[in-house]
């Protein structure tokens, strides 16, 4: 979890991909709504991505902002989709 605030954004994309495949990682998805407005694009797609997977309703205003956001950018629509 640590890992979800390093510096390198590679390394954020990474966890949160990882952690929204992992079944067992539900408890955590709260833990990532806040990569939700990271300064990274790849960071945000896959969080949106992982949030979705992990079904926590606690994104749902996050990611409603996000889309408002980035409505433009198809990559980040489908992802919040």
């Amino acid at each position: 979890m640590p890992l979800l605030r390093d510096a390198d954004p590679e390394i954020r994309t990474q966890v949160v991909r990882i952690l929204g495949d992992a079944a067992s990682a539900r408890s955590e998805a709260k833990s990532l709504i806040p990569l939700l407005a990271d300064e990274s694009p790849r960071v945000r797609v896959q969080a949106a991505i992982a949030v979705g997977k992990l079904r926590e309703p606690a994104a749902v205003p996050a990611l409603l902002a996000m889309a408002e956001k980035e409505f433009d950018v198809p990559v980040s629509r489908h992802a919040v989709i």
